[in-house]
């Protein structure tokens, strides 16, 4: 399996908007029942597999964390890629991090054992990667991807891709298991 990625929302500030009011509004129409339903439902698939989610931190556009772990992924490995996923899953889901936020995504790096002065010089050289992580995400857009990081059986199309993140570890599957129980709309 190998990681697809996907920038769900691409249309959302880079400062961000406030989970539950994005959920809120794109996704249910600014219906308070249904997102207490989701949130509910979230809740309960995440309790199973040790998460306890909030739903009240920042959603922003994550072009950038794609760029992290993009870079990452080509210079030190998948395995490392995938401690800076878990990371900022991690920070995501539970700790109300903005996504795409410069010390966000050091401490994701730095989790995975990246050198703290590489991660901070690569996390503000905003132009490094941009042009690989674009084209991957335009790649994906045309397979009509437009969520975070999709997992499939194939690779990517393109022969001289990498891609931006690898699949499902044990570490990051029981953030990935709840989020595809939730494909289906909340009633």
């Amino acid at each position: 399996m190998s990681g697809e990625p996907g920038l769900g929302y691409r249309k959302l500030p880079s400062k961000g908007l406030t989970e539950w009011h994005r959920y809120k509004q794109i996704k249910f129409n600014g219906s308070e029942d249904k997102m207490q339903k989701y949130t509910t439902l979230m809740n309960t698939y995440g309790q199973q597999v040790g998460i306890d989610f909030d739903f009240h931190g920042t959603v922003a556009n994550t072009f950038d964390a794609h760029r992290l772990i993009q870079h990452y992924q080509e210079e030190l490995g998948a395995e490392v890629a995938d401690e800076i996923v878990n990371s900022l899953y991690t920070q995501y889901f539970t700790q109300r991090a903005h996504p795409s936020a410069p010390e966000t995504l050091v401490k994701a790096a730095t989790a995975a054992g990246v050198d703290k002065a590489k991660a901070e010089a690569f996390v503000s050289g905003e132009s490094e990667g941009m042009q690989e992580t674009k084209m991957l995400l335009r790649e994906q857009a045309n397979n009509g991807i437009d969520s975070v990081s999709t997992f499939s059986s194939a690779p990517s199309s393109s022969a001289s891709a990498t891609v931006i993140s690898t699949s499902p570890s044990l570490k990051t599957k029981p953030f990935v298991a709840p989020l595809r129980h939730t494909s289906a709309p909340v009633e």
